[in-house]
Order: structure tokens, then C-alpha cells, then sequence
């Protein structure tokens, strides 16, 4: 699987990413982009990211399940709980929609999260 990353500082250019996707998906079914993307919901520091964007593109397309699977697959690397969503593109490219702000698995604390070289070799070993 291919994946690229991107870190995005700018809400509003943020807000464009997302509701590019008319419909995404989390963990816990379909949600629209501003269910996804809303105010506090993200750092209001004007020099911190807002959100990463990894763009996949699956052999033979994505689907919800490899959506699924990849961050749940990054939830695990990290011991996070990962405040996600995933929209499929008609192409079968998956973007992943992961907001820095995370909370820790065991104690529920507040953590920061960012993608890592082995996060992303990880992705790219999927299927």
C-alpha cells in the first residue's frame, strides 16, 4: 500500500480536506464532515498542527474495513485512542483524517499524537 502524510496547521485548509469527503467513518459507524470537525475539537495554537492527513492508496482499492484497520493498526502502535475518521474516494484511495489530540488507552489522559516513519512503514505493509 502506498501511504503519504501530511500535517495540516491551517484549520480552515483543515475544514477543505475534510468535507472533501462528503461522508466518512470512524470506529463507530458513518459521520458527516462537521459531526467530524468541529471547534475545540482540535489545538487552537496558530503553529500547531490541527490535523494529519495520511492519504492511502490500497492494491486493488480501499474499503471501510481497511479504513478501519489501519487506524486501529496506528491505535495500537501508539497505546492511544486516536480521534479518527476515514472517508473512501471514488479512486479507492483512503484519507485518513487523525486529529492530534489523543487520549492514553490504560489511564484516559490527554496525549499528543503524530505519525511516525514506523507508523507509516507499518501502513504500508497492510494487505
Amino acid at each position: 500500500m502506498r501511504v503519504k502524510a501530511l500535517a495540516v496547521r491551517d484549520p480552515d485548509k483543515a475544514w477543505d480536506l475534510v468535507r472533501s469527503c462528503p461522508v466518512l467513518l470512524d470506529a463507530a459507524g458513518w459521520l458527516s464532515p462537521s459531526e467530524f470537525w468541529r471547534p475545540g475539537a482540535f489545538p487552537a495554537a496558530r503553529r500547531r498542527v490541527k490535523l494529519y492527513v495520511l492519504a492511502m492508496r490500497p492494491k486493488g482499492g480501499g474499503d471501510e474495513e481497511t479504513a478501519r484497520a489501519a487506524a486501529g493498526l496506528l491505535e495500537r502502535r501508539s497505546g492511544l485512542v486516536l480521534d479518527w475518521a476515514a472517508g473512501v474516494r471514488k479512486s479507492g484511495n483512503i484519507w485518513l483524517f487523525i486529529k492530534p489530540l489523543a487520549r492514553c488507552a490504560r489511564s484516559g489522559k490527554a496525549r499528543a499524537w503524530r505519525p511516525g516513519p514506523g507508523d507509516l512503514e507499518a501502513l504500508r505493509e497492510m494487505r
